[in-house]
Formats: C-alpha cells, sequence, structure tokens
C-alpha cells in the first residue's frame, strides 16, 4: 500500500508541475502589457515564438489564453483585492504581483480550485530567483 500512495503522490505532483507553464506564461504576459505598455496582440504574437508555449498541450495554452483575458478583464476588482489584503505591494521587478493575479482569477473568477492555484502560485514564485524570498 505504502507504495501505491507514493506512487500516487508522485502522479499528483507531476499534474501540478505540469499546469505550471500555461500560469508562468500568463503572468508573464501579464507584466509585459501592463509594466512595458506592450500589447496583447503583439504580447500573444510573440508567444508563438516561445518554445515553452510551443510545447503546450492545447488545453494548456487555452488555459493561459483564459488566464491573460480575465486578468486583463477584471484588473481593477483583482488589484482591489489584492491591494485589500496585502499590507504591502511586492517589489515590481518580483513579478509576484502577476503570479498573486493570475492565482486570484483563476479562484475568483473561473472557479478554479483554491487549493490548486495557491500551490501553483507558490511553486511559480519559487520557480524564480527574483521572487524566491517572498514564496
Amino acid at each position: 500500500m505504502a507504495k501505491n500512495s507514493k506512487k500516487n503522490n508522485q502522479t499528483r505532483a507531476g499534474q501540478a508541475v505540469a499546469g505550471l507553464a500555461p500560469r508562468q506564461l500568463a503572468a508573464n504576459w501579464l507584466f509585459e502589457v501592463i509594466n512595458r505598455q506592450r500589447p496583447l496582440d503583439d504580447v500573444l504574437l510573440g508567444a508563438e515564438q516561445d518554445p515553452v508555449w510551443q510545447a503546450l498541450s492545447a488545453r494548456d495554452r487555452g488555459f493561459a489564453r483564459a488566464l491573460i483575458m480575465e486578468a486583463l478583464r477584471r484588473k481593477g476588482d483583482v488589484d482591489w483585492v489584492l491591494g485589500h489584503f496585502l499590507k504591502k505591494p511586492p517589489p515590481r521587478k518580483s513579478r509576484v504581483w502577476e503570479i498573486l493575479s493570475i492565482g486570484a482569477v483563476q479562484m475568483l473568477f473561473l472557479e478554479g480550485a483554491p487549493h490548486a492555484a495557491i500551490d501553483q502560485a507558490v511553486r511559480q514564485a519559487k520557480a524564480s530567483t527574483k521572487s524566491q524570498h517572498l514564496a
């Protein structure tokens, strides 16, 4: 039974890591659009050349697009919620605001499981040297 349990945990962990790429892309796109003031169309066109984007399944590509579209559509609401719960905003270069925004969008507007959104946000923060200390 212990071997079976270990195998299930590895499968769950693999699935959680597999869902990381669309969220990372969406957070990066959000940073580009908001902070670098690049048009979303340009950002998405550039994504087509990205090997991470190319490696995604059609489902994950759709998920990444849904995340960025909803994050931009609901930016005011998400910024208010995050501002309400954070004592001070994270440093801009850390991209933690974008990571939190994508997690909030997933939980509040795309009806994602809160535990999955939180887990992925923490993993995403840990994956970057700019945000590891804020994970």
